[in-house]
Protein backbone atom coordinates (compact mmCIF):
# COMPACT_ATOMS: atom_id res chain seq x y z
CA UNK A 1 0.00 0.00 0.00
CA UNK A 2 1.45 3.31 -0.66
CA UNK A 3 -1.14 5.59 0.86
CA UNK A 4 0.47 7.31 3.27
CA UNK A 5 0.30 10.84 5.56
CA UNK A 6 2.41 13.56 5.08
CA UNK A 7 3.05 15.75 7.88
CA UNK A 8 5.32 19.24 7.44
CA UNK A 9 5.59 21.13 10.86
CA UNK A 10 7.44 23.64 9.56
CA UNK A 11 7.86 27.01 11.19
CA UNK A 12 4.98 28.79 9.40
CA UNK A 13 3.23 26.62 7.49
CA UNK A 14 2.42 23.40 9.17
CA UNK A 15 0.69 21.19 6.56
CA UNK A 16 -0.32 17.51 5.38
CA UNK A 17 -0.16 16.28 2.29
CA UNK A 18 -1.94 12.50 1.75
CA UNK A 19 -0.50 10.24 -0.78
CA UNK A 20 -3.17 7.67 -2.57
CA UNK A 21 -1.79 4.97 -4.14
CA UNK A 22 1.90 6.73 -3.94
CA UNK A 23 0.24 9.87 -6.08
CA UNK A 24 -0.64 13.41 -4.22
CA UNK A 25 -4.24 13.16 -3.32
CA UNK A 26 -4.67 16.56 -1.30
CA UNK A 27 -2.87 19.10 0.89
CA UNK A 28 -4.53 20.47 4.00
CA UNK A 29 -3.21 23.03 6.56
CA UNK A 30 -2.67 21.28 9.88
CA UNK A 31 -5.42 22.44 11.51
CA UNK A 32 -8.01 21.49 9.13
CA UNK A 33 -6.05 18.18 8.51
CA UNK A 34 -6.61 18.08 12.41
CA UNK A 35 -10.13 18.83 12.66
CA UNK A 36 -11.28 15.84 10.48
CA UNK A 37 -8.58 12.94 11.25
CA UNK A 38 -9.81 10.02 13.32
CA UNK A 39 -7.48 7.37 15.62
CA UNK A 40 -9.38 4.82 13.73
CA UNK A 41 -7.46 6.23 10.46
CA UNK A 42 -4.68 3.48 10.03
CA UNK A 43 -3.31 5.20 6.89
CA UNK A 44 1.18 5.63 8.22
CA UNK A 45 1.88 8.69 8.99
CA UNK A 46 5.63 10.35 8.77
CA UNK A 47 6.54 13.32 10.21
CA UNK A 48 9.16 16.12 10.13
CA UNK A 49 9.04 18.86 12.61
CA UNK A 50 11.62 21.56 13.02
CA UNK A 51 9.51 23.05 16.14
CA UNK A 52 10.11 21.96 19.83
CA UNK A 53 6.63 22.51 20.99
CA UNK A 54 3.53 21.49 19.15
CA UNK A 55 0.57 20.03 19.96
CA UNK A 56 -0.54 17.04 18.79
CA UNK A 57 -3.24 14.25 19.56
CA UNK A 58 -1.36 11.47 21.24
CA UNK A 59 -2.68 8.98 19.44
CA UNK A 60 -1.23 10.37 15.96
CA UNK A 61 2.10 10.74 17.76
CA UNK A 62 1.95 7.36 19.22
CA UNK A 63 1.75 6.05 15.62
CA UNK A 64 3.76 8.40 13.75
CA UNK A 65 7.27 7.85 11.90
CA UNK A 66 9.90 10.40 12.87
CA UNK A 67 12.63 9.30 10.07
CA UNK A 68 15.37 12.00 11.88
CA UNK A 69 15.63 9.49 14.90
CA UNK A 70 18.03 7.66 12.24
CA UNK A 71 20.36 10.49 11.82
CA UNK A 72 23.09 8.58 14.78
CA UNK A 73 26.96 9.31 14.56
CA UNK A 74 27.15 11.08 11.28
CA UNK A 75 24.89 9.01 9.01
CA UNK A 76 21.59 8.94 8.08
CA UNK A 77 20.68 5.47 6.57
CA UNK A 78 23.38 5.07 4.12
CA UNK A 79 24.08 9.13 3.59
CA UNK A 80 27.34 10.69 4.86
CA UNK A 81 26.25 13.73 6.75
CA UNK A 82 29.32 16.24 7.80
CA UNK A 83 27.15 18.20 10.07
CA UNK A 84 26.56 18.02 13.86
CA UNK A 85 22.85 16.27 15.19
CA UNK A 86 21.84 20.10 15.48
CA UNK A 87 20.44 19.81 11.73
CA UNK A 88 17.08 20.39 10.90
CA UNK A 89 15.05 17.11 10.03
CA UNK A 90 13.46 19.33 7.04
CA UNK A 91 16.72 19.75 5.53
CA UNK A 92 18.23 16.28 6.20
CA UNK A 93 15.29 14.73 5.00
CA UNK A 94 15.44 16.57 1.50
CA UNK A 95 19.07 16.02 1.17
CA UNK A 96 18.58 12.40 1.61
CA UNK A 97 16.09 12.19 -1.53
CA UNK A 98 18.41 14.07 -3.60
CA UNK A 99 20.83 12.06 -3.02
CA UNK A 100 19.26 8.89 -3.75
CA UNK A 101 16.84 10.45 -6.64
CA UNK A 102 19.25 13.70 -8.40
CA UNK A 103 21.74 14.55 -10.34
CA UNK A 104 25.12 15.17 -8.25
CA UNK A 105 26.25 17.37 -6.74
CA UNK A 106 23.40 19.66 -6.18
CA UNK A 107 22.02 22.59 -4.34
CA UNK A 108 19.31 22.69 -2.22
CA UNK A 109 17.76 26.03 -1.71
CA UNK A 110 14.51 26.08 0.80
CA UNK A 111 13.02 29.20 1.12
CA UNK A 112 10.48 29.53 4.13
CA UNK A 113 10.40 31.57 7.35
CA UNK A 114 14.57 30.58 6.93
CA UNK A 115 16.56 30.42 3.45
CA UNK A 116 18.32 27.01 3.90
CA UNK A 117 20.97 26.73 1.39
CA UNK A 118 23.04 23.09 1.39
CA UNK A 119 25.25 21.29 -0.71
CA UNK A 120 24.51 17.84 -1.43
CA UNK A 121 27.73 15.37 -3.43
CA UNK A 122 28.17 11.40 -3.81
CA UNK A 123 29.90 11.89 -0.86
CA UNK A 124 26.41 13.30 1.20
CA UNK A 125 25.37 16.06 2.94
CA UNK A 126 28.38 18.48 2.79
CA UNK A 127 27.01 21.43 4.99
CA UNK A 128 25.14 24.23 4.29
CA UNK A 129 24.03 28.17 5.18
CA UNK A 130 20.83 29.49 7.14
CA UNK A 131 20.04 33.20 6.52
CA UNK A 132 16.66 35.04 7.33
CA UNK A 133 13.76 34.02 4.87
CA UNK A 134 11.94 36.55 2.77
CA UNK A 135 9.17 37.20 5.37
CA UNK A 136 11.92 37.47 7.92
CA UNK A 137 13.81 39.78 6.25
CA UNK A 138 11.15 42.29 5.99
CA UNK A 139 10.21 41.90 9.53
CA UNK A 140 13.22 43.11 10.35
CA UNK A 141 11.90 46.58 9.34
CA UNK A 142 9.39 46.67 12.03
CA UNK A 143 12.22 48.10 14.64
CA UNK A 144 11.41 51.03 13.40
CA UNK A 145 9.13 53.38 14.42
CA UNK A 146 8.25 55.40 11.32
CA UNK A 147 8.90 52.57 8.66
CA UNK A 148 6.23 51.09 6.71
CA UNK A 149 5.16 47.42 7.37
CA UNK A 150 6.04 45.79 3.87
CA UNK A 151 4.19 42.22 2.99
CA UNK A 152 5.68 40.26 0.87
CA UNK A 153 2.19 39.41 -1.59
CA UNK A 154 2.08 43.41 -1.86
CA UNK A 155 6.03 43.76 -2.95
CA UNK A 156 6.39 45.19 -6.46
CA UNK A 157 8.31 42.21 -7.95
CA UNK A 158 9.89 44.30 -10.72
CA UNK A 159 13.49 46.05 -10.00
CA UNK A 160 16.28 47.11 -11.60
CA UNK A 161 19.74 47.27 -9.30
CA UNK A 162 20.97 50.09 -11.30
CA UNK A 163 18.45 52.38 -9.92
CA UNK A 164 17.97 54.20 -6.87
CA UNK A 165 14.91 53.94 -4.64
CA UNK A 166 13.13 57.20 -3.73
CA UNK A 167 11.23 56.59 -1.59
CA UNK A 168 10.96 54.43 1.67
CA UNK A 169 8.71 51.56 0.39
CA UNK A 170 10.96 51.41 -2.67
CA UNK A 171 13.95 51.35 -0.49
CA UNK A 172 13.07 48.35 1.63
CA UNK A 173 11.89 46.14 -1.26
CA UNK A 174 14.23 46.80 -3.23
CA UNK A 175 17.13 45.84 -0.19
CA UNK A 176 15.15 42.60 -0.09
CA UNK A 177 15.42 42.41 -3.63
CA UNK A 178 19.19 43.30 -3.61
CA UNK A 179 20.04 40.85 -0.81
CA UNK A 180 18.42 37.80 -2.16
CA UNK A 181 20.22 38.32 -5.76
CA UNK A 182 23.69 38.69 -4.21
CA UNK A 183 23.08 36.28 -1.81
CA UNK A 184 22.05 33.74 -4.40
CA UNK A 185 24.84 34.96 -7.02
CA UNK A 186 27.15 34.29 -4.47
CA UNK A 187 26.41 30.94 -4.46
CA UNK A 188 26.29 30.23 -8.14
CA UNK A 189 29.26 31.67 -8.46
CA UNK A 190 30.89 29.23 -5.46
CA UNK A 191 29.43 26.25 -6.76
CA UNK A 192 29.16 26.93 -10.50
CA UNK A 193 27.18 24.60 -13.04
CA UNK A 194 25.59 22.52 -10.32
CA UNK A 195 22.30 21.10 -10.40
CA UNK A 196 20.11 23.64 -8.61
CA UNK A 197 17.04 22.14 -6.55
CA UNK A 198 14.49 25.11 -5.53
CA UNK A 199 12.00 23.98 -2.73
CA UNK A 200 9.54 25.84 0.51
CA UNK A 201 6.77 28.74 0.10
CA UNK A 202 9.63 31.55 -1.06
CA UNK A 203 10.56 29.36 -4.30
CA UNK A 204 9.48 30.75 -6.99
CA UNK A 205 10.44 34.51 -5.68
CA UNK A 206 14.38 32.62 -5.15
CA UNK A 207 13.69 31.69 -8.89
CA UNK A 208 14.00 35.29 -9.89
CA UNK A 209 17.59 35.48 -9.20
CA UNK A 210 18.71 32.25 -10.72
CA UNK A 211 20.72 33.27 -14.16
CA UNK A 212 21.14 29.33 -15.45
CA UNK A 213 19.09 26.82 -16.99
CA UNK A 214 20.03 23.79 -14.62
CA UNK A 215 17.40 24.22 -12.07
CA UNK A 216 13.88 22.93 -10.90
CA UNK A 217 11.09 24.00 -8.20
CA UNK A 218 10.06 21.18 -6.21
CA UNK A 219 7.40 22.85 -3.98
CA UNK A 220 6.18 19.38 -2.58
CA UNK A 221 9.99 17.88 -1.91
CA UNK A 222 9.95 16.77 1.62
CA UNK A 223 6.53 15.30 1.08
CA UNK A 224 8.29 13.26 -1.98
CA UNK A 225 11.25 12.94 0.85
CA UNK A 226 8.78 11.30 2.87
CA UNK A 227 7.16 9.42 0.54
CA UNK A 228 10.74 7.90 -1.14
CA UNK A 229 11.71 7.11 2.69
CA UNK A 230 8.37 5.09 3.63
CA UNK A 231 8.56 3.29 0.69
CA UNK A 232 12.36 2.30 0.83
CA UNK A 233 12.73 1.77 4.92
CA UNK A 234 9.48 1.69 6.83
CA UNK A 235 6.41 0.05 4.60
CA UNK A 236 8.00 -3.48 5.27
CA UNK A 237 8.03 -3.25 8.66
CA UNK A 238 4.38 -1.98 8.74
CA UNK A 239 3.45 -5.32 6.40
CA UNK A 240 5.76 -7.46 9.46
Amino acid sequence: MNDLISIDLGNSNPHVLYFKNGKKSWTKNLNDFLKSWSCHDTTPIILTSVRKNFELPKGLLKNAIYPQKNFKHGKFFDMQVNYSETLGGDRLIQAYYLYKNSELPCLLIDSGTFTKIDYVSSAGFLGGHIFPGVHTFLNTYRAGDNLPAIHFKDMDSQWQSGMLPQNTKDAIEKSCHLYHSMLIQHFLKKFPNKKIILSGGQADYIANFIETENYEISPDLIHLAHLFLYQQHYATEKKS
